[in-house]
């Protein structure tokens, strides 16, 4: 997959259209080591799960959820919700050998989406759960993706109540871990604070 150049306008931290602080940005490095591996690792289950006489494949939105449930943030969301990836993964890989190849399009859009989620959700970095949030704001509502998250009730909303939810309990754990660290200095916790 290409990286995907944005060329975005900004005003306040915000995207908008003015044509005086026009900048270009590489939506790729604002993924975090995670989110990239997932977006490489999309080609993989392309090659993978694609029969050869169907001629070249490129990625498809399948392909991505494959590598995204492969990812810990994310598996994190659906067994909150009860749901057994295992199932996904077999209806996704049984449709991908069933159907024929979906276009690169259906992934043009994601990493875009997702940076609008990352922005709308004050997150700080593209992490694995704004790369599906931006895939499941792309597709169209007969998409077989769609379907998978209409039968275990997840719509975009959700996902981000679930996205927000797991991004501040990992700003708590940091910050744990921080208070963990700085109770163990001598004098206390305000004698270490007055050290930083």
């Amino acid at each position: 997959l290409n990286r995907q150049i944005l060329s975005a306008f900004y005003l306040k931290d915000e995207i908008t259209l003015s044509q005086t602080a026009k900048k270009t940005l590489d939506v790729y490095e604002l993924f975090d080591e995670d989110t990239k591996k997932t977006w490489d690792n999309t080609l993989n289950y392309t090659k993978k799960y694609r029969t050869k006489n169907l001629g070249p494949q490129e990625a498809s939105a399948i392909d991505l959820l494959l590598s995204l449930i492969d990812n810990g943030s994310v598996e994190m969301v659906f067994l909150r919700l009860g749901v057994n990836i295992e199932d996904i993964r077999t209806i996704l890989k049984n449709y991908v050998l069933l159907s024929p190849g979906q276009s690169q399009e259906e992934l043009s859009a994601v990493p875009f989406l997702a940076l609008a989620e990352t922005l709308k959700l004050h997150n700080k970095i593209i992490d694995p759960l704004m790369l599906l949030c931006g895939l499941v704001a792309s597709l169209k509502e007969d998409h077989i993706i769609k379907a998978i998250l209409f039968n275990i009730d997840l719509d975009l909303e959700k996902l981000e109540t679930l996205a927000s939810w797991i991004f501040h309990l990992k700003l708590l754990r940091d910050d744990f871990k921080l208070f963990e660290k700085l109770s163990k200095f001598k004098g206390g916790i305000k004698h270490a604070l007055l050290r930083q």
